[in-house]
């Protein structure tokens, strides 16, 4: 769990140091000229921090030796292992919406992410960096050393309230923490991290579309209109991912947690091909 604390306290200060290196000069300038803080281009500035805070974690985790280069992390398990991965996702989102927009839970970040969106590096951040660099170090890196130190179920608890927790935003916790819970579990079934980025990329590509295209709906319900038809559509994508979760579940590649480095077999154990 040391790991694991270090790890986030090294991308939170990461986060922390980038941004206000890239505020100071902007700053200064403002001091010295009399100009107002407040018209600093602060979207332009909260994008690049962001991107190269990511950038500069991910030459952390590689420096580091927490990337691991085994052809089996970075292989798509299967074609139709790969393909649930896409069919889950969409349903998924469905249902964690009709799980939590009920519960009202306030956005604090909500600013920050329209600012993000400002421009094609916050979009390119947020759609595809983000999922990227939060699966090398949420999946890759601490998941990976948790399941060297604990049970599968312990592992994947852990991994998923650090994984919410790391989000600090009361409307994005709890649904983090629940898809965080799907995505370590992938990670334990077949050690690979390319269906966990899968599902991170299509998650945070569709919010970013979903706000631009729609940003005075806050919720699935509102955007279908109909109670009854946004009911059955629930409970549709209630079924297909309860479907499609048992047969991911079918599919376990041996890894050895316990031994560090890794080590995969090639062979998937009870998926028929």
């Amino acid at each position: 769990m040391k790991t694991a604390i270090k790890l986030v306290l090294v991308y939170l200060g990461l986060q922390a140091f980038i941004m206000i290196l890239y505020m100071i000069p902007g700053v200064i300038h403002c001091l010295v000229t009399g100009e107002d803080i407040k018209e600093l281009n602060t979207a332009s500035t909260l994008s690049q921090a962001v991107a190269l805070s990511m950038i500069m974690m991910g030459y952390y985790l590689w420096k580091r030796g927490y990337i691991s280069k085994e052809k089996s992390n970075w292989s798509i398990v299967s074609p139709k292992y790969l393909a649930a991965t896409v069919i889950i996702t969409l349903p998924m989102i469905w249902v964690l919406d009709a799980l939590i927009s009920p519960l009202h839970l306030p956005n604090f970040a909500e600013e920050s992410f329209n600012m993000l969106q400002q421009g094609w590096i916050g979009i390119l951040s947020i759609s595809i960096l983000a999922p990227i660099l939060e699966e090398l170090l949420f999946r890759g890196a601490i998941t990976k050393k948790l399941l060297s130190l604990y049970s599968p179920k312990v592992a994947i608890l852990l991994s998923a309230l650090v994984f919410g927790v790391i989000h600090w935003n009361p409307a994005q916790v709890v649904p983090a923490f629940l898809i965080g819970l799907l995505l370590a579990w992938m990670y334990y079934r077949t050690g690979s991290l390319i269906p966990v980025i899968v599902i991170h990329i299509i998650n945070n590509s569709l919010s970013v579309f979903l706000n631009a295209k729609y940003p005075e709906v806050d919720s699935v319900i509102e955007l279908v209109g109909d109670p009854t038809a946004y009911w059955m559509l629930t409970t549709a994508a209630a079924a297909i991912v309860a479907c499609t979760f048992m047969y991911m579940s079918r599919t376990r590649i041996a890894c050895g947690w316990k031994q560090q480095p890794v080590e995969v077999e090639t062979e998937i154990e009870t998926e028929n091909e």
